[in-house]
């Protein structure tokens, strides 16, 4: 179970709600036409993703049904920064569907594998820091390499910072202040260090079932142990984490 948690959400969000696929495999994008979806592509009915639509999905071949990762994306035309979700996808489709956003020069996608998170986990840390981490995260905490697929993605979230106003609310969780980011019309939440830098530090991904909802919230300017505590403080709050960190 350990590492599993966030998997298992997403997995009872797919048996709960209908998978509607309105951009089939070999269909032209609904604006950049030379572009084709590689996979079957489409949305889960009833759900709310951070762009105020329905969380998207792509939906691969394979005969298992459940969750096989997820991308997580920086849509800089639209201001927007969310998941979607990878269905019984092959390595290739997987791969196929990271290409097709990162070919479009607006939207950049970092891959994150359910087959391969355990294992970068378990290559990333020593036996002693991974029983530390445990100890504050036991269901999960997954850490995303920042190997040369993924510096485009992080170069386009610190343009989106740039481009955009930080507000911070007076609201606050484990000592930090949890801020909105306004670029054009779109706002986006955030939680915000005091250093000042307007450096990206991470993201983190939610899981709501009872809201049914998925939401980004950018991490600027933490470091790992201010990280480590607003992780663990949402999982008492009972909502599926996942943080990707810089």
């Amino acid at each position: 179970m350990i590492l599993e948690n966030f998997w298992l959400l997403l997995d009872n969000f797919l048996e709960n709600h209908r998978i509607v696929i309105d951009r089939p495999r070999g269909t032209p994008h609904p604006k950049y036409k030379n572009s084709k979806y590689p996979v079957d592509y489409g949305y889960i009915k009833g759900t709310i993703a951070a762009d105020g639509d329905e969380i998207d999905l792509f939906v691969g071949k394979l005969k298992s049904k459940k969750t096989t990762g997820f991308l997580c994306s920086i849509d800089l035309s639209k201001k927007t920064c969310e998941i979607k979700i990878l269905f019984s996808c092959s390595p290739k489709e997987k791969e196929d569907a990271r290409a097709f956003f990162n070919e479009t020069g607006f939207i950049s996608c970092i891959l994150i594998d359910r087959m391969t998170t355990r294992a970068q986990f378990n290559s990333s840390f020593s036996q002693h820091e991974k029983e530390n981490i445990l100890n504050f995260f036991p269901e999960i905490f997954i850490f995303e390499k920042n190997t040369h697929k993924n510096q485009e993605f992080w170069g386009y979230l610190q343009k989106f910072i740039k481009e955009s106003k930080i507000k911070e609310s007076k609201s606050k969780i484990e000592g930090i202040n949890i801020g909105r980011l306004k670029c054009s019309k779109k706002i986006t939440d955030a939680f915000v260090g005091k250093t000042g830098n307007k450096k990206i530090s991470g993201i983190i991904c939610t899981l709501n079932l009872e809201k049914k909802e998925s939401q980004n919230m950018l991490l600027i300017d933490c470091n790992e142990i201010q990280i480590n505590d607003i992780v663990n403080n949402m999982l008492k709050n009972q909502l599926g984490v996942f943080a990707i960190k810089k």
